[in-house]
């Protein structure tokens, strides 16, 4: 290595260094604020959020699209100045932006009011989330359930049930004492998402609203370093905090200088499960004194094309039949074309991916090879451009 590059890459780390040390001299700041004000910090973020004009959601969209950097009308390339494709950019990005990540903090809020109103007795005066309110109580295979809901989610607008073991406590674990001591001054890693922008936006306010509830540094994405600008104009009040930082990608090697800081106690990735597991084999070298089970309690992972489909035991009708097809294929084809121009650059956790699913079946083999022989049938139907 030239000693340029050796001068850039310490010039890069000491940067990373003295921000990690920045946010963990912050953290004690940070654990200390009451619900009240944690609510006040979320109710600032929502009031900025709302505040950010067309200027800012266009500039970042074209910048995405390398059609120009700035507002200028002279910066417009002229393949695209008198159609309304600007417009849509504009349309869909601000939709993304705003839309996208205001349902997430009008739930931060509501999680933070329940929380201060269970702490001053006044629970039955506010009211209580949706999925704790309507809860209905059923046999399901002789096994007593709570199921919570339903509930709309937002963008889909689907319902969804939360189904709970009845005989499982409905209230949250109690908080791990020691951890929390140790951790003290600890902050949260979060290592940005490669396929959709808006993950590592939820997942840093997660870190500071939810779990572990500390300063959180963003190692964006390298395929999304653009999201840098976006997140200062998006985080601006917990930044001038210094609640939250950020930095690009540059490499593995700083990624793994950044875990074996013992400021770091927390570390969120979305990405692979070798990924996630190189990350645990870092942190476990690193704290030589810490159990494999309290290594992998630092670590939260949203693991890629993982999610299953699965149907239960059942007799269908046809119409049914060829409509959980029709839905599963179509969950898989997403995969394909759901790659909306700020949003997605890969494949989405969520989605279906080409192994790891589960299908449960009907209780019928015919059912089941026709319900295989359906499946087929519209994968067929999907044509070469999205299965060679």
């Amino acid at each position: 290595m030239s000693t340029s590059a050796c001068e850039n890459t310490l010039e890069t780390l000491n940067e990373w260094e003295s921000k990690v040390a920045s946010l963990s001299s912050n953290a004690e700041s940070f654990k200390a604020l009451t619900l009240q004000q944690r609510l006040n910090l979320a109710d600032e973020i929502i009031e900025h959020i709302e505040s950010i004009g067309d200027d800012r959601s266009y500039q970042h969209d074209m910048a995405l699209y390398k059609l120009g950097p700035k507002l200028e009308e002279d910066t417009i390339p002229e393949a695209i100045k008198y159609t309304s494709d600007v417009n849509k950019f504009l349309g869909l990005n601000k939709f993304s932006t705003i839309s996208f990540l205001a349902p997430v903090l009008k739930s931060i809020k509501q999680n933070l009011e329940h929380q201060i109103a269970i702490e001053s007795g006044l629970l039955k005066k506010k009211g209580i989330p949706t999925l704790l309110s309507k809860v209905k109580k059923e046999t399901v295979g002789g096994r007593e359930m709570n199921i919570h809901g339903p509930v709309e989610i937002f963008p889909t607008f689907h319902k969804i049930e939360v189904w709970a073991d009845a005989t499982i406590p409905s209230q949250a674990p109690e908080p791990d004492v020691e951890s929390q001591v140790t951790n003290e001054h600890g902050i949260a890693f979060v290592l940005g998402a490669g396929n959709q922008s808006m993950i590592t936006v939820y997942d840093a306010l997660h870190c500071i609203f939810y779990h572990p509830c500390k300063p959180v540094l963003i190692k964006h994405h390298p395929l999304r370093p653009h999201l840098h600008s976006l997140c200062s104009e998006l985080f601006a009040p917990l930044i001038k905090r210094g609640f939250l930082d950020q930095i690009v990608d540059s490499g593995i090697a700083q990624t793994q200088a950044i875990l074996g800081r013992e400021e770091v106690a927390h570390v969120h990735v979305t990405g692979a499960l070798r990924t996630a597991q190189a990350i645990e084999k870092t942190l476990a070298e690193t704290r030589p004194h810490m159990s494999k089970d309290e290594i992998e309690d630092m670590v939260t992972s949203e693991l890629g094309c993982a999610t299953p489909w699965i149907i239960t035991p059942g007799k269908y009708t046809q119409r049914e039949l060829n409509m959980l097809a029709k839905h599963i294929v179509t969950g898989k084809k997403s995969e394909c074309w759901l790659q909306l121009p700020l949003q997605s650059s890969g494949y989405f956790t969520r989605g279906m991916g080409p192994e790891r699913k589960v299908l449960g079946a009907p209780q019928e083999t015919a059912q089941t090879d026709s319900n295989r022989s359906r499946i087929l049938s519209w994968i067929l139907r999907q044509g070469d451009g999205y299965y060679q």
